[in-house]
């Protein structure tokens, strides 16, 4: 799911797996999303395919590069749910 509550916008899409490659794409549609920004705040778990290395798999290297410096990821806490309790 793809979010940005102050604006009313939800985007969800329901996959048959949650590979590196889909996770890439989601990447890529967050940033067609916002041509002109030059830095997107991305906030997401800690599932393996959530990294960096996701894009260079899905994409040609420039192309990657491109998104990497465009995406900034910022990790919730792995033991979250601990903390709430």
């Amino acid at each position: 799911m793809i979010c940005e509550p102050k604006q009313g916008f939800r985007h969800v899409e329901i996959t048959d797996r949650r590979t590196k490659v889909e996770f890439a794409q989601s990447m890529k549609q967050i940033a067609d999303l916002y041509p002109a920004a030059s830095v997107i705040r991305v906030v997401l778990d800690n599932l393996n395919t959530h990294k960096v290395a996701s894009l260079y798999q899905a994409f040609p290297a420039e192309q990657a590069r491109n998104l990497a410096r465009r995406l900034e990821f910022h990790y919730t806490p792995k033991h979250g749910r601990q903390l709430a309790e």
